[in-house]
């Protein structure tokens, strides 16, 4: 039976959260061992992905990506988000000078935009159809 990178890596993150120290490291030979008897060596970079969710699911630790025109205060639009979303943020920020001004947030799947060039799209659209 194959399993998912996503089974792999709550099955281990489970086992790992109730050894020792010293057995996590037999653990996770174990585990690539038997990665490697079901053929699934190549889902080891998603299940280290997964196992990353998790930890910082239960730390409460939330990944945000940022885009902005020009360099912002990071540091603060971070403490404002996690006084907002009450969640510790680990905050990406990247420059795209297409997007004119404002923010564009990206967490887990949801997307929102403050773009001036998506405004003005929107803005377009409105004009277009009337």
């Amino acid at each position: 039976m194959k399993f998912t990178a996503q089974q792999y890596a709550s099955a281990l993150y489970a086992n790992l959260e109730k050894c020792s120290a010293k057995e996590k490291e037999q653990q996770i030979i174990s585990f690539l061992k038997l990665l490697k008897r079901n053929r699934q060596f190549n889902l080891s970079n998603k299940i280290i992905m997964e196992i990353d969710k998790l930890i910082k699911e239960k730390n409460n630790i939330l990944e945000i990506t940022a885009i902005t025109a020009e360099k912002i205060a990071a540091k603060e639009l971070s403490k404002i988000l996690e006084k907002k979303l009450n969640k510790k943020i680990e905050l990406e920020v990247n420059i795209d000078k297409e997007i004119i001004a404002g923010l564009i947030l990206k967490i887990n799947d949801l997307l929102i935009d403050g773009s001036v060039k998506t405004q003005l799209k929107l803005l377009n659209n409105k004009l277009s159809n009337n």
